[in-house]
């Protein structure tokens, strides 16, 4: 990983030292948080093992889940206690984010080679941390082992969203990265390709603004990063606008939920409660399989994590509106993540762990042609 600073001097070994003994200190502070309550559901487990009486047992669950709560806001609140301000976000001129990474390709050195054909194409972001994102993934595909040729950025404009591409000719990133890309550190991994601080903030910052962000083989060799921003409206219709007809009579109908989880303990929990509030409810672990349970009948909401295996939820959703426009309007996204405001790309995000009255308020909401709003009391963990 690269440890130069964008337009400046190379940072010394000392100063990324230093970087990293901050966030080891941020961490410290969350995990001794975080500890008391883990520790609380972790003796009333224990205690349920051993109880025959219904009272205690259920004041053991009421503990369980109250202390599980606070740990999740206790988490949603580290998290975003160094967010960026939404404050900070407006309609970005792509031109000027491009000339700044640019200049700064110039300022260091590196070997890219930078091509752009977006037109006039904006994007809501922050202006100063949105280009220094992009350049923090174009160090990271630089410092490559193997690299021989020149980075290639490709910058695009296709009808709603800005696509760039991150290419490079290095050895291919080990399939323990290349799962679950752009995180600070993997157990005993040295920092390399797709992993360190750098780059683990430009994924915060890109994906908190709705952003994709994929790290996959080149189709030669290599590895190709690419970033999908929602290009600013520009008169087009925004996709969650497409709603079915809210004057369906919700009550008399089956409600049908499509689950897509790779985690199957969430999918099983979500099965359990879903049904017994009289729902149909289908649940997968992947994208494709998504695909089919649509394509083997309607669902009234697609429940659908963030981060499915090494597929992003964003990218599956907009698969299944372009196949099914109708699925649009009636994606619930869930997620450990933060998320600003509690929605993406126009659509409501589910934090988990999540109280079930507000699960069952959103999806009954988007069931019977709601927008879906962010139901009180959802964090994220």
């Amino acid at each position: 990983m690269s440890t130069s600073t964008p337009g400046d001097r190379p940072t010394t070994d000392a100063e990324v030292r230093f970087r990293h003994a901050m966030v080891h200190a941020v961490l410290r502070g969350v995990v001794h948080d975080l500890n008391n309550p883990l520790a609380t559901v972790a003796m009333a487990a224990a205690a349920l093992r051993s109880v025959d009486d219904d009272e205690q047992r259920h004041e053991l669950l009421d503990i369980v889940e109250r202390e599980v709560m606070r740990a999740s806001r206790l988490a949603a609140d580290a998290s975003g206690r160094y967010a960026p301000s939404e404050a900070s976000v407006q309609p970005t001129e792509l031109t000027a984010v491009v000339e700044r990474i640019r200049a700064w390709c110039r300022a260091q050195d590196l070997e890219v080679e930078v091509t752009a054909a977006m037109g006039d194409a904006r994007v809501h972001a922050d202006p100063e941390l949105l280009p220094r994102a992009i350049f923090a993934l174009i160090e990271d595909a630089h410092g490559t082992p193997g690299r021989g040729r020149p980075v290639v950025v490709e910058v695009h404009r296709r009808t709603d969203e800005v696509v760039i591409t991150i290419t490079d000719d290095g050895d291919p990133v080990p399939d323990r990265i290349s799962q679950r890309p752009f995180l600070p550190f993997l157990g005993e991994l040295p920092l390399g390709r797709g992993v360190g601080v750098d780059v683990a903030a430009a994924r915060v910052h890109l994906s908190g603004h709705g952003a994709g962000l994929t790290l996959t083989p080149g189709l030669d060799a290599g590895n190709v990063v690419t970033v999908r921003l929602r290009a600013a409206a520009d008169g087009a219709t925004d996709a969650a606008a497409v709603q079915g007809d809210p004057a369906t009579d919700a009550v008399s109908r089956s409600w049908r939920a499509v689950v897509v989880d790779d985690d199957a303990s969430a999918r099983q929990l979500l099965i359990s409660v879903l049904g017994r509030a009289g729902w149909t409810v289908t649940a997968v672990a992947d994208g494709a399989a998504a695909e089919a349970a649509l394509e083997a009948g309607a669902a009234d909401v697609v429940l659908l994590d963030l981060h499915v295996g090494d597929e992003l939820g964003t990218d599956i959703a907009a698969r299944l509106a372009r196949r099914w426009p109708e699925a649009a309007g009636q994606v619930v996204y869930l997620t450990g993540d933060a998320a600003p405001g509690g929605q993406l790309d126009g659509r409501p995000v589910l934090g988990k762990p999540f109280e079930l009255a507000a699960l069952y308020a959103l999806v009954e909401d988007v069931a019977t042609g709601g927008r879906g709003a962010t139901t009180t009391g959802q964090r994220a963990l």
